[in-house]
């Protein structure tokens, strides 16, 4: 889904604010006033002439990078994607999307069509969400004419079939969606069943596209939002991944990314967790690609200049959120439930010690600094599990990145597996308030406990990307080698709050 933004970096200005205003006789019109069918049907000529004036900027503007960049995310995913803009420009068919993907659902500025409202028109009384009379409507589709030199000299065009006086084929702000011009069935069918709903450039203050929003959602999809301003106080920002760039200059980094992620195999090589030396494990390279495309995530750019990606999954103030279906119980037996581990990949078992000797070892030689939690561990856990407001208790929180990783859904529980990948898992840090090491120590122990280790989970000291941009050390449970992977779903974007339930 794109937006506004998107076309201003290609030097079409958005016509709001100082540069929407346009004056008739003495006054000034905004286009929230203008861009109705009642002052169209007011004042055509004047409001027809207000199109070619916008006209004529938008047919002096070219494609950007941002524009090329998704024509070739849609060679690039299998069956490509649909793409939804609310830009009238007409500037991703230019670039070279297909029409046949492309919906457009505000319209055309360089169509026009004639007015079904007025009796006599070729289309008045023809019901426009019926999908059997689209071929009879766009039959009544025109190119719009040049603009005039002077903008005295424009002339409201009649239909050459009905004689009706045209109008743009815009959607105006009085008027509803149809499947006809607008294709709204189609879009609401489609981002239904989605996987992956990518909003770049627009603050969603329209219909249909907050109503694209909701379905994805409510379909289980990963939404990622790219916008150079991100407002996590906003509602409209709750329950999406963020991307603050602007889309010429970090979509071409993001197709990089999935075309470098989609040549991985599925699953992807298994990997020596950080801080395990090849003495106390046995690496297997081997994984299977047959007939699996690689699952993939758009929203995890490495950060290089300005870009920053941040989190909010739920309507309250946190930025990472996380939940699982179930709780579990501490110390409960291996025999209850887990998969066994991966012959296929990563062979090998942690060598258990004693929580608080090896807790004070990593802080000695510079390790750990806290947990990277990804489950029911975290502070913004929503399953109900027990135990989590008690190991929280004097830990404070960040959102963080691990790098090298994919989560999959083991069973019914989070499998962390490190690979050999470009993919991300999504948790939080968790550090001592006041930085104190014994609290560390304890919380260690109470870890152990709570995720069964070395019995169900195996850990690691592994670095994490935080918020804050800074690379730390932690704590990480994981099942590298142990989980299915062929028979587990994997979480695309890496956060076990985004998993279909």
């Amino acid at each position: 889904l794109t937006g506004a933004g998107v076309s201003a970096e290609s030097g079409i200005p958005t016509f709001r604010g100082a540069d929407g205003f346009w004056t008739v006789g003495s006054k000034n019109y905004q286009p929230e006033e203008l861009a109705t069918w009642e002052k169209f049907n007011e004042m055509p000529e004047e409001l027809w002439r207000w199109y070619q004036y916008r006209w004529g900027i938008c047919r002096r503007a070219k494609p950007n990078p941002g524009h090329a960049a998704l024509v070739e995310l849609d060679k690039v995913l299998p069956g490509g994607c649909l793409l939804v803009t609310q830009n009238i420009d007409g500037l991703h068919l230019q670039a070279g999307s297909p029409p046949d993907r492309v919906c457009e659902i505000h319209g055309r500025i360089d169509e026009m069509r004639c007015d079904e409202r007025i009796e006599g028109a070729c289309l008045y009384g023809v019901d426009l969400d019926n999908e059997e009379n689209v071929s009879k409507a766009r039959a009544t589709i025109a190119k719009t004419p040049e603009p005039a030199e002077n903008e005295k000299d424009e002339i409201l065009p009649l239909c050459s079939r009905c004689g009706i006086r045209q109008r743009p084929k815009i959607l105006w702000f009085d008027e509803c969606y149809n499947e006809v011009f607008y294709r709204q069935k189609t879009v609401l069918q489609a981002v239904e069943t989605c996987d992956v709903l990518f909003i770049i450039g627009t603050q969603l203050t329209t219909g249909l596209p907050s109503r694209m929003v909701q379905a994805a959602m409510k379909g289980g999809a990963i939404v990622v939002r790219m916008d150079p301003e991100v407002d996590l106080s906003n509602p409209r920002s709750a329950g999406m991944l963020h991307i603050q760039a602007k889309s010429g200059e970090a979509l071409p980094r993001v197709v990089a990314d999935v075309q470098a992620l989609r040549k991985e195999p599925f699953p992807a090589p298994l990997a020596v967790p950080p801080g395990l030396s090849s003495a106390r494990s046995s690496v297997k390279a081997s994984s299977s690609t047959a007939g699996r495309a690689r699952a993939h995530e758009t929203g995890t750019v490495t950060p290089a200049s300005t870009s920053r990606i941040t989190r909010r999954a739920s309507s309250s103030s946190t930025a990472v959120s996380a939940s699982v279906a179930s709780t579990r119980s501490p110390g409960r037996s291996a025999s209850r439930g887990l998969p066994p581990r991966d012959g296929r990949g990563l062979a090998f078992r942690g060598v258990p010690s004693a929580s608080a000797t090896a807790a004070a070892a990593a802080l000695a030689s510079g390790g750990a600094v806290g947990f990277f939690v990804y489950g029911t561990l975290r502070p913004d856990d929503d399953s109900g599990a027990s135990w989590t407001k008690s190991f929280i208790e004097g830990l404070e929180g960040e959102a963080a990145i691990l790098d090298g990783a994919s989560l999959y859904v083991d069973g019914l529980y989070p499998g962390l597996n490190f690979e050999r990948t470009r993919c991300s898992v999504r948790g939080v840090l968790l550090t001592p308030t006041n930085g104190d090491t014994k609290i560390l120590q304890a919380k260690l122990t109470e870890a152990d406990r709570i995720e069964n280790y070395p019995e169900w989970y195996d850990r690691t000291v592994a670095p994490v990307r935080t918020a804050s941009g800074e690379i730390r050390q932690a704590f990480v449970y994981h099942r590298t080698g142990r989980t299915d992977r062929e028979k587990s779903a994997l979480i695309p974007d890496g956060d076990w709050m985004s998993r279909r339930r």
